[in-house]
């Protein structure tokens, strides 16, 4: 370890430790990404952000991917906004939706998830609601894989809910 009075550096092997207590953490200089790793893929293998003064879990990731925590929240505010216009035709973009189940190929449970084909939205033009992620696998594969922006999807099926009743009550 290198120390000096306001910074620390571990650089190289593997330290284990029960607990990390820190007020920022980075990844090492010149490498752009910081990595926790979890001993399993397990519901029960934990990176886990608690309270010091109660203990309490405010999020955990477990080695399956899932993510868990009270709320999730994204910026919305009007400031950091431009461009801002009504959604049209929402029925329309709901119809060019294709809604599936399915079973996670990695990860079984005894019911059907439901959601998405990511390549499917961005072939019906949903672009702003697909990203790709560079994802290393256990093998030591780097692929990129899309996600699907769930939370965007939400203003799109208010306005056509909202559609629906206009045309209800005429």
């Amino acid at each position: 370890a290198i120390q000096n009075h306001d910074d620390v550096s571990i650089t190289g092997g593997r330290i284990t430790v029960p607990s990390v207590s820190a007020t920022e953490v980075r990844p090492v200089l010149g490498d752009n990404e910081l990595k926790l790793k979890l001993p399993g893929g397990s519901q029960y293998d934990m990176f886990k952000v608690t309270r010091e003064d109660t203990n309490q879990d405010l999020m955990t990731v477990d080695g399956r991917g899932i993510v868990t925590a009270r709320d999730f929240y994204a910026p919305s505010d009007s400031r950091l906004k431009k461009n801002v216009n009504s959604i049209q035709d929402a029925i329309q973009l709901v119809r060019r939706m294709n809604g599936v189940t399915f079973d996670w190929i990695d990860y079984n449970t005894p019911f059907p998830h439901y959601g998405f084909i990511a390549q499917d939205l961005k072939l019906a033009g949903f672009h702003s609601l697909i990203h790709e992620r560079t994802i290393t696998t256990p093998s030591g594969e780097v692929n990129t894989l899309m996600t699907v922006d769930y939370s965007k999807i939400v203003s799109i099926l208010v306005e056509a809910v909202k559609d629906i009743g206009n045309m209800l009550s005429m």
